[in-house]
C-alpha cells in the first residue's frame, strides 16, 4: 500500500448509491465488459484514506477497469459483517456499475483492508475473487458456495489485527 499513483479522489467521480457516497474512477477508452474492483477501507477509516494508500487508478489505467471506493455505512464508517445490509449495497452498487460502464458482473473483484478485509470475506460468495488486507474471516460465518479464488496479505507487525 502506499506506492502513490498520482492520483487522489479529486480525480474520481463521486456519486450516491442508495444514498451513500461511493467515489469511482474508469480510465479513458474503457471497454464495454471491463472488471470491477471495489476497494473498501477499515473501521474509522474513509475511501480517501483507502485510495491513498492503493492508487488502484494507476493499474485501471493499464489493465482497464472500474474502480470503486465505498464507504462504510454503520457507525465508524464500518461495515456490516453479520449481516445483509452492505452485501446487498454491493449488488446495488454493481448494478449501477453495469448501468453506467456496462462492467460484466462476472468480474466483479472485492478488495478491502483490516475490517474492509473483513468485509470481503463476509461477502466471498457474491463476487468473483477477493483480496483481503490484514482482515479475518470473523464469526466464522463466511463461506463460499463455490470455488473463489482469494490472495490474502498480512503483516506480522499489524498491531490491531494480529496474524496468529
Amino acid at each position: 500500500m502506499g506506492r502513490g499513483g498520482g492520483k487522489s479522489l479529486n480525480d474520481y467521480k463521486t456519486m450516491s448509491v442508495s444514498g451513500r457516497q461511493i467515489h469511482v474512477y474508469a480510465p479513458s477508452g474503457l471497454k464495454e465488459n471491463s472488471p470491477l474492483l471495489i476497494s473498501c477501507h477499515g473501521m474509522d477509516q474513509d475511501p480517501n484514506y483507502q485510495q491513498s494508500n492503493t492508487h488502484w487508478e494507476a493499474v485501471a489505467d493499464t489493465a482497464g477497469f472500474v474502480v470503486v471506493y465505498p464507504r462504510g455505512g454503520t457507525g465508524m464508517n464500518t461495515w456490516d459483517i453479520q449481516g445483509d445490509k452492505d452485501t446487498k449495497w454491493m449488488t446495488e452498487i454493481i448494478a449501477q456499475m453495469e448501468k453506467d460502464y456496462k462492467i460484466n458482473t462476472k468480474r466483479v473483484y472485492l478488495s478491502g483492508f483490516s475490517m474492509g478485509g473483513m468485509f470481503t470475506y463476509h461477502s466471498m460468495s457474491k463476487i468473483a475473487a477477493f483480496a483481503p488486507t490484514s482482515g479475518t474471516n470473523v464469526f466464522g460465518a463466511s463461506k463460499a458456495q463455490r470455488p473463489v479464488p482469494i490472495i490474502h496479505p498480512h503483516g506480522t507487525n499489524d498491531d490491531v489485527l494480529n496474524y496468529s
